[in-house]
């Protein structure tokens, strides 16, 4: 059973070691800022590095794009995401 358990854990990238994605999540509201936070969430990241980001509105996804730069450049500057090449803002 912990053998199943161990693989079930790496396939869905669970456990013990780091990601992308639990950095930028850890991070979310120094990324975005608070007005932000709860307006928006990453969703996943790409395998050629583009993170989608699922916005509340259309209003809030505009916003977000004009601080699409800033939002890129913080995430490049956390551990493990230097490869984060691009954001994709969507409405949910």
């Amino acid at each position: 059973m912990d053998d199943i358990l161990d693989i079930a854990f790496e396939n869905m990238k669970l456990g013990k070691e780091e990601t992308a994605e639990g950095e930028i999540a850890a991070n979310w509201t120094k990324v975005v800022g608070r007005a932000f936070a709860g307006k928006c969430a990453p969703d996943r990241l790409t395998d050629d590095g583009v993170l989608m980001i699922h916005a509340s509105g259309a209003a809030v996804r505009q916003e977000l794009s004009f601080i699409k730069r800033q939002m890129l450049s913080s995430i490049q500057k956390l551990p493990r995401c230097g490869h984060v090449r691009d954001l994709s803002l969507r409405t949910t």
